[in-house]
Formats: structure tokens, C-alpha cells, sequence
């Protein structure tokens, strides 16, 4: 079934290459890449697009950084850009990512800004997203990109009350009753 996908990805027909792309990348196969680049721009339905850049994520090819990068202004993927972006690990991308909390306002699409971010591994994020997780307690990703970029061993951030019922941590196991500056 693999050969006869990688096959399909040379396809003439545009809808069928990408089927086969993301197909491909379901299988976590590199040769997927190239077609799901194209599918940012020729897919026909939304969710093909948003499959796409999922999958360009997921697979973390550094190819497909520029033409996510290209997709930022485009409000419909740009919550699953900033997270592909992040998954990918290139740090070329921390610029764009930092800028998008300067003139994002959506908070869904903030919250995956931080996720992203914290993705990215990038500690040059730590002083933004500390600063967040103070001004906007409701971004459910901000303590799991703190925890993944260190700020706890860095001393960024105090330990992380554990409590049942918080309602915006969904991160690291619904943690951070008070402010992430506490000790």
C-alpha cells in the first residue's frame, strides 16, 4: 500500500496527490512532503489544507517551514501553523511566532502561539511566556511551554500547586493554582 501511495503523489490530478500526501504522512513517510507543501495551496476542501499542515508538523521536515510560514497571515490555519511551526523545531521560526503575540488577539489562536513556542524549544521565549502565564491565565498552554523550556530549573517560575478542578491548565495535569511566580 506505501508504494502504490508514493506512486499517487506524482498524481496529474492535484486532489488525488494530496489524498496520497497526507495518506503518506499518516505513515510518517519524508516523500509526502513536497505534496503536502502544495496542498497549502491547491487542496479544495479546508480540511485537506488543514490536514496538510498538520502533517508537515508531524513529520518535521525543515522544508516546510517557508511555506508555513507564508500561511501565518491567513486566519484559517494559523492556529495549526503556529504548532506545525513549533513541531518542525526550527528556530529560524521563533521570530514569527514571538511577532504573532504582538498582533494576535484571538486567544484560541494566542494559546496555540504558546504551544508552538514552547514546541520550538526556543528558550529565548521564556521572558514572553512568563509574562503571559501573569497576564493571561486563561491560555491553557503557557505552563507546559514554561515546563518544556525549563523556567522551573531556571528558577523562572515556582513549583506548581496541583489541584483538581483548575479550569486553564490542560497542559501539565491541571497544575498552577497561583500565579507561576509563587514559591
Amino acid at each position: 500500500a506505501k508504494d502504490s501511495l508514493r506512486g499517487l503523489v506524482f498524481s496529474e490530478d492535484p486532489d488525488l496527490r494530496t489524498r496520497a500526501a497526507v495518506s503518506l504522512g499518516r505513515l510518517r513517510d519524508r516523500l509526502a512532503v513536497p505534496a503536502l507543501i502544495e496542498a497549502l495551496w491547491l487542496a479544495e476542501t479546508a480540511y485537506d489544507r488543514e490536514e496538510a499542515v498538520r502533517w508537515l508538523g508531524r513529520l518535521r521536515d525543515p522544508r516546510a517551514v517557508e511555506p508555513l510560514l507564508a500561511l501565518i497571515p491567513e486566519f484559517a490555519t494559523r492556529y495549526l501553523v503556529a504548532i506545525a511551526l513549533g513541531q518542525i523545531g526550527d528556530r529560524r521560526v521563533y521570530g514569527a511566532l514571538a511577532d504573532m503575540l504582538s498582533w494576535e488577539r484571538r486567544s484560541n489562536i494566542r494559546d496555540s502561539v504558546v504551544r508552538g513556542l514552547g514546541l520550538l524549544g526556543d528558550t529565548r521565549a521564556l521572558p514572553k511566556l512568563v509574562e503571559l502565564a501573569e497576564s493571561e491565565p486563561e491560555l491553557t498552554f503557557t505552563l507546559e511551554s514554561l515546563i518544556r523550556l525549563g523556567a522551573l530549573q531556571r528558577g523562572l517560575i515556582g513549583g506548581a500547586d496541583f489541584v483538581a478542578d483548575m479550569q486553564h491548565s490542560a497542559g501539565i495535569a491541571r497544575c498552577a493554582a497561583f500565579s507561576p511566580n509563587h514559591d
